[in-house]
């Protein structure tokens, strides 16, 4: 069973980092620069395997770190629910 202390913590971090996000997408809009260009980039994680895409290098080798960041991220997650009578945090 989840406690209900960590569960209305996480709900209360995500929902926090969402309001974060609208408000800086706001601020950006309203800021504005002459010049503007758009680069993206993202990591798709099926299984173990990550897939890196980028608009240029520099977000490409962004990502592989972010991949590697979130591979290892997600490993210690899957050894902790293999263990749950320990207390990894």
């Amino acid at each position: 069973m989840i406690d209900p202390q960590l569960l209305f913590l996480v709900i209360s971090i995500g929902l926090l980092l969402v309001f974060i996000g609208i408000i800086l997408l706001f601020i950006g809009s309203i800021k504005g620069s002459g010049e503007k260009s758009v680069s993206t980039g993202g990591v798709l994680i099926i299984g173990p395997i990550p897939i890196i895409f980028g608009s240029n290098q520099k977000i490409a080798l962004a990502m592989l770190v972010l991949a590697v960041i979130l591979t290892v991220l997600l490993f210690i997650l899957y050894l902790g629910f293999l263990t749950p009578f320990k207390r990894w945090f």
